[in-house]
């Protein structure tokens, strides 16, 4: 639960890191429209032939057909981020799921990704999350950890199709269904996932015994989605957004550490629109007690009133979230009362690693 009170930080993020931030958030950049739409490839070892359902966050849906080659694009200009999907085949075979976090990705839909989004919602009957999706049942994070823990178990099996495991992201990749690559996984690999009794089996063909393990070590492995991620590295805060102001990415040298009203807090300095005088900040209050975390829009005119303006907790899809024992601090289409540019809330997805 995010506290609603204001802070002496503002004065201390905003004028002590100014020229920090100023540096890393030039107001450069490409003033193109952003992608529209969703692409992929839909097939389970050859090409699914039957329709995309793609709903967002917003309840919006848009359905695309797919190809002979199990190809789809899928127009999602009134659909809100991140996504849902699933693919439904005109054989009547069985209905396959996937994962967006923003317009332009490549999505595929395939029995691996299936797999994923079903680990990620916790076991859930994916067909009544996709009718009730708005974006918070499944987050982009538990998605790409299911990911790492599927390349890690079919380690062996990538590396004889030549894929990386440690870095082979099976969602966003495009890839044909020509038998090669990840399609030869796909052939080889068996999902059997039931819904009713929340349990999923893996098959590996021709590998007798094979024995899927939630609990397998995922050390080294590297995949997610852009600006859900980070390297990994300290103080590491990688964010998407469709505001031009905000930057891609930023890297702080350290969190201002502070104690306010008696309460310890931990806070970065995001975005700073001159401009506007205002500041953007991810805090951590009370870290080492009851960890809240909050999203900040600040004035940074007037530290004794500073207006403090948190992210819309209303907003379809938004969430926020911290993980103490990982140290991350995950952020998925924050809405912001007031931070308006070109007529339009800015929004925001990201993960925050402040080891």
């Amino acid at each position: 639960m995010i506290k609603k009170r204001v802070s002496v930080l503002t004065s201390i993020i905003a004028y002590g890191l100014f020229a920090l931030v100023m540096a890393a958030c030039s107001s450069g950049g490409d003033d193109s429209p952003a992608p529209v739409t969703l692409s992929g490839t839909a097939a389970t070892g050859k090409p699914v032939v039957g329709v995309v359902y793609v709903r967002g966050a917003n309840g919006n849906m848009v359905s695309a057909k797919t190809d002979s080659v199990g190809a789809y694009v899928a127009a999602v200009e009134n659909l809100k981020a991140p996504f849902l999907l699933r693919v439904i085949p005109n054989n009547g075979t069985e209905t396959l799921y996937s994962y967006g976090t923003k317009p332009g990705q490549t999505v595929n839909v395939t029995s691996l990704t299936n797999l994923a989004v079903f680990m990620a919602s916790g076991n859930k009957d994916l067909s009544a999350v996709f009718s009730s999706w708005k974006g918070k049942s499944v987050l982009a994070s538990a998605v790409a950890d299911a990911q790492k823990v599927i390349n890690a178990n079919l380690r062996s099996r990538f590396s004889a199709a030549g894929l990386n495991a440690n870095d082979y992201n099976f969602i966003t990749t495009t890839f044909s269904a020509n038998g090669s690559g990840i399609d030869g996984v796909l052939d080889d690999v068996v999902v059997a996932i039931n819904s009713t009794g929340g349990n999923f089996s893996v098959a590996v063909l021709p590998q007798p015994g094979f024995a899927f393990d939630v609990a397998i070590s995922v050390a080294g492995i590297n995949v997610g989605f852009t600006g859900g991620g980070g390297d990994g590295s300290a103080g590491t805060l990688a964010i998407t957004s469709d505001d031009a102001v905000l930057p891609a990415s930023f890297t702080p040298s350290a969190g201002i550490d502070v104690t306010n009203s008696g309460v310890r807090e931990i806070a970065w300095l995001i975005a700073l629109d001159a401009t506007n005088n205002k500041s953007l900040t991810l805090a951590i209050e009370d870290p080492a007690g009851t960890p809240t975390v909050a999203l900040r829009y600040v004035d940074t005119t007037n530290p004794a009133n500073p207006g403090l303006k948190f992210w819309n907790n209303y907003a379809p899809g938004a969430a926020l979230s911290l993980d103490m024992t990982t140290k991350t601090v995950t952020f998925t289409e924050l809405e912001l009362r007031d931070y308006v540019f070109g007529g339009l809330p800015a929004t925001l997805d990201g993960v925050l690693d402040y080891r």
